[in-house]
C-alpha cells in the first residue's frame, strides 16, 4: 500500500516484488539466444556458443575466466551458485573479477566455496570500455589465446558487442522455491517461411531432464510464442531449467527465448503453505 496525495494505491504483486517491498520474494528475468541454428532435430541450447551445454559439476569446482582479446581488462560481475558441502547446498553468490586479457584467472567466490553453476556475467565498466573479444567462464581446461578448447567446460560466455551473457539456463538456488510466471520464445533471420520447434526442460536435482512443454514458431506470421501462466509451476530448490531448440527447418536462422521466475524464500514459502 502506498499513500501519496491522499490516494491509496494497491500495487500488484509483480510491482511490489520489483520494488523490493514484498518480503522474501524476488524476480529472475532470464533470456538467451542462439543466433545460428543447425537445421534438423539436433537439440541446441539457447546460448551464443550454440550446441550442447554441460551445466556444471554438482559437487563444485574452481571456475576460471579469460578473454580472447589482450585488451580486455574490465570488471566483470559473475553470478554463480556455490556449494560448501559437496553438492548438498547450492548457494547464491556474486563476485567481481578484473579481467587480465587472455590470462587464465581463478574466480574466487566471497565464501571461497567451489562453483556448481554460473548463470550470468556482466561487464560493469564505464562508458567506452566495451568488451573487445569474447569472455569465458569455465572449469580448468586447455586455454589457447584466452579461449578454452573444450566447450563442455564452459559455463558462461559474453560475445563481442553484448557486454553480458545471453543464455537461457537457470538453476533455482537453495533456500528458495521458484514459480515460472511467464515465458516467451521466437525465431529470427527470416528466410522464407521457416519454423523452429522449442522444448521447455526441467530437471529436479539428481534426476533426468524432462520436456515439460513443446511449442513452435514460424518466421512468417506467428513468429513468437507467449506463455502467461495463470497457475505458475512450483519449482523446488536445485532444479535446472532451460528452453531449447528441438528442431528447425533451416540453418540460416536464429532463436531467442525468455522466462520470468518468481523466487520465494523457503521460510516465506512455508508460511504461505500453512496459511
Amino acid at each position: 500500500m502506498i499513500v501519496g496525495n491522499n490516494i491509496n494505491v494497491e500495487l500488484p504483486l509483480e510491482l511490489r516484488v520489483s520494488l523490493g517491498i514484498q518480503n522474501g520474494m524476488k524476480i529472475i528475468d532470464k533470456f538467451g539466444s542462439n543466433p545460428s541454428l543447425t537445421s534438423g532435430d539436433t537439440k541446441e541450447y539457447l546460448w551464443e556458443l550454440g550446441g550442447d551445454y554441460s551445466w556444471g559439476n554438482d559437487t563444485g569446482e574452481t571456475l576460471y575466466i579469460s578473454s580472447s582479446n589482450t585488451g580486455d581488462t574490465q570488471d566483470i560481475v559473475v553470478s554463480v551458485l556455490t556449494t560448501p558441502d559437496g553438492g548438498t547446498t547450492f548457494n547464491e553468490e556474486e563476485v567481481t573479477v578484473t579481467l587480465e586479457g587472455q590470462t587464465q584467472k581463478a574466480i574466487v567466490t566471497p565464501s571461497g566455496d567451489p562453483v556448481v553453476r554460473c548463470w550470468r556475467m556482466e561487464n560493469e565498466a564505464d562508458f567506452g570500455n566495451d568488451i573487445l573479444g569474447s569472455v569465458y567462464a569455465y572449469y580448468n581446461d586447455t586455454v589457447i589465446a584466452g579461449v578454452p578448447q573444450n566447450q563442455n567446460k564452459i559455463l558462461a560466455v559474453i560475445v563481442n558487442g553484448s557486454n553480458q551473457t545471453k543464455q537461457l539456463m537457470y538453476t533455482i538456488p537453495s533456500g528458495y522455491w521458484g514459480f515460472l510466471w511467464r515465458g516467451e520464445a521466437g525465431a529470427t533471420r527470416q528466410n522464407g517461411i521457416d519454423e523452429v520447434d522449442f522444448a521447455y526442460k526441467s530437471r529436479r536435482f539428481g534426476k533426468v531432464f524432462k520436456e515439460k512443454k513443446d511449442f513452435g514458431v514460424m518466421t512468417s506470421g506467428s513468429n513468437n510464442y507467449l506463455d502467461l501462466r495463470p497457475f505458475p509451476d512450483i519449482i523446488p530448490p536445485k532444479t535446472d531449467l532451460a528452453i531449447i531448440k528441438a528442431n528447425a527447418t533451416a540453418s540460416n536462422m536464429g532463436a531467442w527465448a525468455t522466462f520470468h521466475i518468481l523466487l520465494i524464500e523457503e521460510s516465506e514459502f512455508n508460511k504461505l503453505q500453512n496459511t
